[in-house]
Formats: structure tokens, sequence, C-alpha cells
């Protein structure tokens, strides 16, 4: 665990937190492309280039990695995604094998889980992962814009609700759960979707820039990857809250994937810096 020994700040709108702490340093992470807290404390990291998934304690120590670059098994291209729904199994996201894996928690592969003879029409991509502790796993389809779930109980099956068809017109870059809501990021859209569980649009935010990953929290507060701008953008239902990206920094910043901690707390994966981030942010109205 080490703390910035320069000054370094996060801009929220007004508001400045001028203390990050570095959970993971560099030496240990490739090009982090996504991350993922788990229900049991800790979080999952995707490395990409590597091909490898780790986990950390809450503290940022490595305990376990697997994985390896190339397609079957265990072994992974060059895209990944991770979710924990907190049980005995992670589920990972090979997007361009369009490989979906339910997988040991210390990396031994239980089974693919492959699409109904209904769905094979898509152009299957799981892009992006969310879980609820109920074991249910959301799925977000890079091909054709939406969601598929998995549960214990139906299997693998695809969500109804507007956006939802199989029309490309989405381009799925990022999915979020927070319990009862949905975040959907739309990189062609340039906006977020938020859904019920069913599927079916509550409302949109738009976006400036790109969206990527995103992140829920149980609150309602969201916060979303710019992958035009770099930086962290903050939401609150359909309301903007700020900015978070480094204001003096000695390395480049490129954040890839966000998610929240269990004590409120943002990571963020930062690509060009190789490291996980830890951000305290305020009370954001």
């Amino acid at each position: 665990m080490i703390l910035f020994a320069i000054f370094m700040a996060a801009v929220i709108d007004t508001v400045t937190v001028d203390s990050l702490e570095i959970l993971v340093d560099q030496g240990i992470l490739h090009a982090p492309e996504d991350i993922a807290w788990s229900p049991r404390g800790g979080f999952w990291v995707a490395d990409q280039g590597p091909a490898r998934l780790h986990f950390f304690t809450t503290g940022g120590r490595r305990v376990d990695s697997f994985g390896n670059s190339g397609q079957g098994g265990i072994e992974f291209t060059d895209r990944i995604a991770v979710t924990d729904p907190g049980g005995q199994y992670i589920y990972v996201a090979d997007t361009d094998a369009s490989r979906l894996l339910k997988v040991t928690r210390n990396g031994v592969p239980v089974s693919e889980l492959t699409l109904p003879e209904g769905l094979q029409a898509w152009s299957w991509k799981p892009r992006a992962l969310a879980s609820l502790p109920d074991g249910r796993v959301f799925v977000a389809d890079e091909g054709s814009g939406g969601i598929v779930i998995t549960d214990p109980f139906d299997g693998l099956r695809r969500l109804s609700g507007p956006g939802n068809e199989a029309s490309g017109v989405l381009l799925a870059s990022g999915l979020a759960c927070d319990g009862s809501t949905l975040a959907l990021g739309d990189e062609v859209g340039g906006e977020i979707r938020l859904l019920d569980l069913h599927g079916n649009e509550l409302a949109r935010v738009s976006v400036t820039g790109t969206p990527g990953r995103l992140t829920l929290r149980a609150d309602g507060l969201g916060a979303v990857v710019d992958e035009e701008g770099h930086v962290v953008r903050l939401f609150q239902g359909t309301a903007w809250s700020g900015v978070v990206h480094p204001w003096v920094c000695p390395e480049a910043f490129e954040p890839s994937a966000v998610c929240f901690a269990g004590d409120g707390s943002l990571l963020v994966a930062d690509r060009a810096g190789h490291r996980i981030l830890r951000l305290a942010l305020p009370e954001v109205p």
C-alpha cells in the first residue's frame, strides 16, 4: 500500500480530493482491462496482454493469479472481463474468442456457457459482466448490443426490453448493477441506459465523450470511464455529479475500468500507469 509522495489530486466539480492511494503499483500488471469487487472482500483484475486474472486483498496484496494468452481452457485472447457473485465460482468473458467461462476461484475452468439455440443468430461477443450475490450474472453482448442473463435456475437467456433486440444499434461497452438497476454503456450512442433487472429501460444518461467500463454503488452513485477524455465521470441517476482525474501526476493517466469497493471508495484501473488506484470520494450531491 503506497500513498502518493507528491501532490496528486482528483477534481470533482469544485471539490478537490488531494490524496490517491496506489493499491497495486507497477511491476505486477501489464495493462489492466477490467476490475471487479468480490463480495467476499478483495478484488479481481483482468490483465490485458498476458491475459491473466489476478486476485488482490482489500489492501492490494496479490494472493492468486492464473490464465495465459491463447484459446481454450484457461487461456484467453486480448480483451477480458470478470465478475464475482461471491460464491465458489467467478465468470470470465473472453470477448474476441466469443467465450463466457465459469471458473473456480483458484482458476479451474468448470464450464463454457453457450447460447441457447434461439440466440445463435447473435454475433456473440460478451464484452462486460455484472453479477448479484444470488448467482445471477448479466452479460453485455458487444455484437448485438443486448444483455443476456445466466442464473442457477433458468440458464442463459436474453433479457427482454427496449434496446436489447439483435439489431446492432448499440455497441455495449460497460455494464454494472447495484442490486435493482442495470447500467449499460453505449459506445456508439454516447450514453448510458438505465434498465430494471428484466431489461426494461428506465432512463438514459448522455455522456460527454465515449463511455467505457462503469460501476454502480448501492446508493445509486455511478462512475464511468470516458475513454476519449481519459477521465472518470460520476453520475447520480440521470444527473452528472462531476469528473475525477489527476490534476498533477508524474506519469500518463489512462483509466480503463472502475469499481466501487465494499467501503464505498472507488477503485480505478490505470492502463498507462500499470496500477490500481483507490480514491475516497467526498459526499456527492
